[in-house]
This record gives structure tokens, sequence and C-alpha cells, in this order.
């Protein structure tokens, strides 16, 4: 992702930066998406592994990057807290 666009680019929730998604985080992603246990804010299961992500700097939501474009739908949101381990 071009680094000047991803410099402009914040979070429509927290108004957070955001930033590339790790390749850990990714695996750790599409783990839980194919066990069906991740969720978007509003509700719905997230369907379709993940190629790459945009993660706020504060850690809290995760944001899908489909065919290069970011998908910044707070609806479409994925909180971060799933996927800590209690």
């Amino acid at each position: 992702m071009n680094p000047k666009f991803l410099d402009i680019l914040r979070c429509p929730i927290t108004k957070e930066k955001l930033i590339v998604g790790s390749s850990d985080l990714l695996a750790q992603l599409n783990e839980s998406i194919r066990k069906r246990e991740l969720i978007h804010i509003d509700g719905t299961f997230v369907e379709e592994e993940l190629k790459e992500c945009l993660i706020t700097i504060d850690g809290r939501m995760i944001y899908s990057i489909e065919n290069g474009v970011p998908n910044l739908t707070p609806d479409r949101a994925i909180p971060y807290d799933q996927l800590v381990e209690e």
C-alpha cells in the first residue's frame, strides 16, 4: 500500500491511524475465520479469509483490504479483542 495514502487513513470509529497488519496477525485472523470465531462489529461472521488488513495503531480495530482497497465501513470492522486469549 502506498505510504502516502496510508498516512491519511484513519479508523472511522476510533479516529486512530491505521497500519498494515503483519503476516502473524493475518495468520491468527484466518485461523479464527476458518473456525467461525471471528465476528464483525455488526454481529455477522467474517466469512472470507483475509489476504491483507489494516489495524489501528492502538490495536483495537482491524479492517480488511479487498482487491487493494481498504474496507473502512464501520460495521465491517473486526474488534481485535476477539483474538485475545482469556
